[in-house]
């Protein structure tokens, strides 16, 4: 029998998406990346991801950054990574570092996961900005070597040693995986500031290009 379940995802991201969208046009943007997965021995993966994103309805230059990650498989299930992000703005350079941990559970077709990250990001002559990101997995495996996923991600930022909620992210998408080292990913993702005046939001496009080495 064929399966129904992507459909479901979709509606739910859809339904989520359908009230905040509505009271603002949001700005159309597209991230595209590739990276390469490289494993360094049993239980350490090393990750270089390069990646580039336009806004403006996908007109203009946004920025673009080259990430590393360092990654240690506690289990099948449990990991954590140390990531450095540098980041090439039109006007201006950022740096970013990361530690972030990964729980990821898996019921026959189904996956459930939680990241949590916390990050600094720096920019000279500023001061540093510290968030906490939290982000939930739902994932379903189509076929073989096909899933989708729905994530909702929640950041939280430092304001005068109070962390205040700052933005969300909805995400929907599917991965494939082309052949035994090479991934494909496409997601159309929604992200919205709170708690502030004049809240940006923006309507994503992405795609993803992954080689395992």
């Amino acid at each position: 029998m064929r399966s129904i379940f992507p459909y479901p995802f979709l509606a739910a991201f859809c339904l989520a998406l359908w009230a905040p969208a509505r009271a603002a046009a949001p700005d159309d943007q597209l991230w595209a990346s590739v990276a390469a997965d490289v494993r360094l021995a049993s239980r350490f993966n090393l990750e270089i991801e390069q990646q580039l994103r336009l806004k403006e309805q996908i007109s203009t230059f946004k920025n673009t950054f080259t990430e590393v990650s360092l990654a240690y498989r506690f289990s099948s299930s449990f990991s954590a990574s140390g990531n450095y992000r540098y980041i090439i703005y039109p006007d201006k350079r950022r740096r970013r570092a990361s530690l972030s941990g990964r729980y990821k559970l898996r019921l026959d077709r189904f996956s459930l996961g939680y990241r949590l990250k916390l990050q600094r990001e720096t920019e000279a002559g500023e001061t540093p900005e510290d968030q906490v990101r939290n982000r939930l997995t739902l994932g379903y495996q189509l076929t073989s070597g096909l899933s989708s996923y729905f994530e909702t991600e929640l950041f939280h930022q430092d304001d005068e040693d109070e962390y205040v909620y700052r933005k969300y992210r909805l995400t929907w998408g599917l991965r494939k995986k082309l052949t035994k080292v090479h991934t494909l990913k496409g997601f159309i993702r929604y992200q919205e500031e709170v708690n502030i005046n004049d809240p940006a939001r923006a309507l994503i496009w992405g795609a993803r290009y992954q080689i395992s080495l």
